[in-house]
């Protein structure tokens, strides 16, 4: 990877034993981490052990990041070993450059995750290898924020990669086609440059079986099937006029769900609700509608494996899918003096029909409503096909006023 020098003063051609470790403890370190990362975003991690695995994942990078820093100290303190005589310009402008990039990669990719985590509305801890406590970063605390560097740190894992597969490939060059000592100096003479070549070549076909084996079940769901149901969704209401107006109260209003997973219950509450409500109590089929949107990121619960799971590509994936929705325009009186509301469901972008049940108690110009439905989650590709109880109880409580 980078260049780590000698002494000042030094002349060898060979990078000092500190160069070494640090170069290849953080190869080490970095190709770990993209595997990790690929496998905890493509369900290769169960569910019983999300959160350990995004600690691991977050303690490794922030191990990363201190061993990079110190890295940098020691090649600003040690001058390189020199290039070997006879190389073009070009190349010794493109390794300087190369190196130089290298730095930047090592210690923006941490960077960047730990500014992801600490703009995350979920404002989960982070204790390094479970033992030392991790402050968050003075950023805001934004939904947005923290996906547009989650995306960013996403960039950067690739970027390395990428440099990575160019900087092996440039030294194996140098090694068997030049002939000179540009392998050599960062693995030594003798059995170190086998090593170095069967370290390389493990690494990326690690990489290469991760990213095939966890990748051909991967969701997507921009296809007519999973979208099938929302030709039946009511069309977007952005503002409902008349006397049967209600206002979300917000502090009042939230979503309970229950779930049965791992062998243990699982509860979880979403308390960002939005929307438009139109409703004639005494003529809901006249006047009624329901345009709702739960804002995912902001599930709270006492378990924070239940919250982990949510960021979980095969659970919500609330990084990509950060609103869940409900639409009815469809609202009549039952039989036992409540209301059901027939509309659409979408959740992870898959929309399905559901007939939602609710009470309803109206106080002067305030009103609560209590509802609630059970769904399979995996009718909307939440969770593994293999789960013991694929059950979701959702439990509603609305308030609103007149207005």
């Amino acid at each position: 990877m980078l260049s780590e020098g000698t002494n000042m003063s030094t002349t060898n051609s060979s990078y000092s034993a500190i160069a070494r470790l640090l170069h290849w403890l953080i190869a080490f370190l970095i190709i770990g981490q993209f595997i990790g990362g690929w496998l905890m975003t493509h369900e290769g991690v169960p569910e019983s052990m999300v959160y350990d695995a995004f600690q691991l994942h977050k303690s490794f990078g922030f191990l990363v990041l201190v061993l990079s820093l110190i890295r940098l100290i020691w090649r600003l303190m040690h001058r390189p070993p020199p290039l070997p005589a006879g190389m073009n310009a070009w190349e010794i402008l493109v390794s300087k450059v190369t190196h130089i990039v290298f730095y930047g990669l090592m210690i923006g990719l941490p960077l960047t995750g730990w500014i992801h985590v600490s703009a995350s509305p979920l404002e989960i801890p982070t204790v390094a290898f479970g033992i030392l406590p991790v402050p968050h970063l003075p950023v805001p605390i934004d939904g947005a924020f923290s996906e547009l560097f989650g995306g960013f740190h996403e960039f950067l894992a690739f970027s390395t990669l990428g440099l990575l597969a160019l900087h092996v490939g440039a030294a194996l060059k140098h090694h068997f086609m030049e002939q000179d000592d540009v392998l050599i100096r960062m693995s030594g003479a003798g059995i170190g440059k086998f090593l170095a070549m069967g370290f390389a070549g493990l690494a990326f076909l690690g990489i290469f079986i991760t990213m095939v084996s966890f990748t051909g079940g991967e969701e997507e769901h921009d296809s007519d099937e999973t979208h099938a149901a929302t030709q039946s969704a009511p069309a977007s209401v952005t503002q409902a006029t008349g006397e049967y107006n209600w206002q979300i109260i917000p502090e009042e209003t939230l979503v309970e769900v229950a779930v049965f997973a791992e062998d243990a219950p699982r509860q979880a509450r979403f308390t960002d609700i939005s929307g438009v409500i139109q409703l004639d109590p005494d003529a809901p089929e006249i006047t009624g509608l329901i345009d709702v949107t739960i804002k995912t990121l902001s599930i709270e619960s006492d378990d924070h494996l239940t919250v982990n799971s949510a960021v979980n590509e095969g659970w919500l994936n609330i990084g990509r899918f950060p609103d869940a929705r409900f639409q009815s325009d469809m609202i009549r009186k039952d039989g036992d003096g409540g209301y059901v509301a027939t509309g659409a469901l979408t959740l992870k972008g898959i929309s399905l029909n559901i007939d939602l049940p609710f009470t309803l108690e109206i106080s002067g110009d305030q009103a609560r409503a209590e509802g609630g439905i059970t769904i399979n989650r995996l009718d909307f590709d939440i969770g593994r096909v293999d789960t013991e109880d694929p059950e979701t109880v959702i439990n509603i409580r609305v308030s609103a006023r007149k207005g």
